[in-house]
This record gives C-alpha cells, structure tokens and sequence, in this order.
C-alpha cells in the first residue's frame, strides 16, 4: 500500500488523466438540458455526471453545495494519512482551473458541503454519465455486489482485477472500501472474522 504525499500524488495524477479524458467528450448531449455551448467553458453543466464518473474509476464519496445560485456535486477522498480531500473536476465552469483540490470542510467554494449518495442521482443524469463515459472511450460502469455484506459499490477501482469471489465492499457508502483476501464465505462466521483491508482510492494493494 502507498500512503501520505505519495498516495496523494497518486490520486492527483489519476485525477489529471481522467480529466484529459473526458475533456474532448464533453457536449450538449451530455450536459444539462440547455446549460451548454461551445463558447462557454468544457465542462458546463457536467457537474454531477463527473462527479459518478471519478467515483466509478477512483472511489471517493460525494458532496454538493450551493455555487453561483445552482446545485454543484464534487467528490470526496479519505487518504491513508488521515486527511479528507474535497476533488472537483469540473471547476472550469466557474472560472477557476479546471481541477479543484482543498481540504474537505467548505474550503473549496466558501461553506460546508453536504454529502450525497449514489441513489440521488437521477436517471437522466445516470443516462448522460453513460453516455459521457463512451463519448469519452471508458468501459460501460456496471454494480457490483460485495461479497461479504451484499452492499452495493460501483466503484471500479475498488473491483479491477479481482474474481466475482472477491468483490470489493464499500463501508456505509464513505468512500473507502475493504478487499476480501478469503474466496470464499461459507457461513456468518467466516464473514465476521474475514481478514479484510483497507482499499485506498489511488493506491495499490
């Protein structure tokens, strides 16, 4: 596993890739109804659709707040060396640099965000970020259930590489996740006592 600055780099790194890769995808069709247009910035009106998209590929949690009058989801980190890191890949749209990178706690746009869940996301925001995603060239995203609580986690970092037996599970949607190193889970017993670690979101087990 890889910790503090290094995981961090690693995370800021993954962040930058992403971003280069979704750049050219974004359009009309994959914005909200009627907020974009090429003479405005690229990710205008992509706020939430990123936002699944980076926890698709990197983990993390969500968050929203109010910015400039409008509802604007972003995402969240916990490192290894105990920091809590806010993420925006779509801060073009307020003028500011296209990725955003703050301590967790409202540094980012002025006042504590609240955080959100996977469930409320609507289905037309889920439809464009399906779309965004092959506009862009990624792999249709899909849910995985966890093998030792049944949670669901759509966090493909968390699965990479890994057999169906050894799913990744997601505790209570926070954004970190644990590796299942048992193949298998005969009984309770066997689930309570499995030996699991921590996943981190840019790191390697």
């Amino acid at each position: 596993m890889i910790g503090g600055e290094e995981e961090y780099e690693a995370l800021r790194s993954s962040l930058l890739a992403l971003r280069a890769k979704l750049e050219p995808a974004f359009c009309a069709e994959t914005a909200v109804a009627g907020s974009w247009a090429e003479s405005k910035p690229r990710a205008t009106g992509h706020c939430a659709v990123v936002a699944a998209i980076v926890h698709e590929e990197l983990g993390g949690s969500f968050v929203s707040q109010k910015v400039e009058g409008s509802s604007h989801w972003y995402n969240r980190f916990k490192l290894a060396d105990g920091r809590v890191i806010d993420v925006d890949l779509t801060g073009d749209q307020f003028g500011r640099w296209p990725i955003q990178i703050s301590a967790a706690g409202g540094t980012l746009y002025g006042e504590s965000p609240k955080e959100r869940v996977w469930p409320e996301l609507n289905a037309d925001t889920l439809a464009r970020k399906e779309l965004l995603r092959s506009k862009a060239g990624l792999e249709p995203s899909c849910e995985h259930t966890c093998a030792v609580c049944g949670a669901k986690t759509r966090s493909r970092r968390a699965t990479k590489g890994m057999p169906l037996n050894r799913i990744a599970c997601c505790e209570s949607h926070t954004g970190r996740f644990v590796v299942v190193r048992e193949t298998t889970h005969a009984n309770e017993k066997t689930r309570r006592d499995a030996n699991m670690v921590e996943w981190r979101p840019a790191g390697a087990l």
